[in-house]
């Protein structure tokens, strides 16, 4: 029965996924689309603002779930809709509950074939990650190097506890989310994620990256020392 359904769900995710790429959903989530129709959007969310940001959270959060690369243009579209702080809370309810979506169908399909194909690797990466890994996970959402549903997908073959990766994930995606989203709230200054993201501000992230890792640090180098 668990095998059989196991299927069917691969079989659903697979299909959305390549419904996805087939109908070019990426080609609409644009920043030129939405400077485009940013009037009728906007129009939209001020007749039915209750729908609209139904439907927004359901998007955002269904894209995320199945893995594709969509956060930063809907972060900003959402800051152009409605605000940088409610966009900022709409973005971190559906990207944490997307993630932990595909967190759990990465456990379910793929953990146990990694563990059993690479034992000594999952052994290995499963005891640091069962130490320190909330730093890990911290850095990784606070630096945004990494693409946000990728982390999904490697967290998901880890033995990274599920309470961990909610937590860690809803907390660091906060400071790049208001970023965005506030600059989504001054689109008509925005001409590509580059116009976000200044020198300054990738330096005050890695600070925070670094800042998240320092339990990691002490706990493997000054902690053995003191013992």
């Amino acid at each position: 029965m668990r095998k059989k359904l196991r299927k069917l769900l691969f079989v659903i995710i697979v299909t959305c996924i390549a419904l996805a790429y087939v109908f070019h959903l990426d080609h609409y989530l644009t920043l030129e689309s939405i400077k485009a129709n940013r009037v009728l959007l906007k129009s939209f969310v001020d007749r039915h603002y209750i729908p609209s940001v139904l439907l927004y959270c359901f998007g955002y959060f269904l894209l995320i779930a199945l893995s594709l690369p969509t956060g930063g243009i809907l972060t900003l579209l959402g800051g152009f809709l409605f605000g940088t702080l409610p966009a900022t809370l709409y973005v971190i309810i559906s990207a944490t509950t997307g993630a932990c979506i595909s967190f759990l169908t990465t456990r379910f399909f793929v953990g146990d074939s990694i563990e059993k194909q690479y034992p000594r690797y999952a052994q290995r990466i499963n005891r640091e990650v069962s130490r320190y890994g909330y730093s890990y996970l911290l850095v990784l959402r606070l630096v945004t190097i990494v693409p946000f549903f990728l982390v999904n997908i490697l967290a998901g073959t880890t033995s990274v506890s599920f309470l961990t990766f909610l937590w860690t994930t809803a907390v660091g995606i906060i400071p790049a989310t208001m970023i965005i989203a506030f600059a989504g709230q001054q689109l008509g200054t925005i001409n590509s994620f580059s116009d976000i993201f200044s020198k300054n501000l990738i330096i005050a992230f890695a600070l925070l990256g670094i800042l998240a890792l320092l339990p990691m640090l002490y706990h493997r180098f000054f902690r053995k020392r003191v013992l």
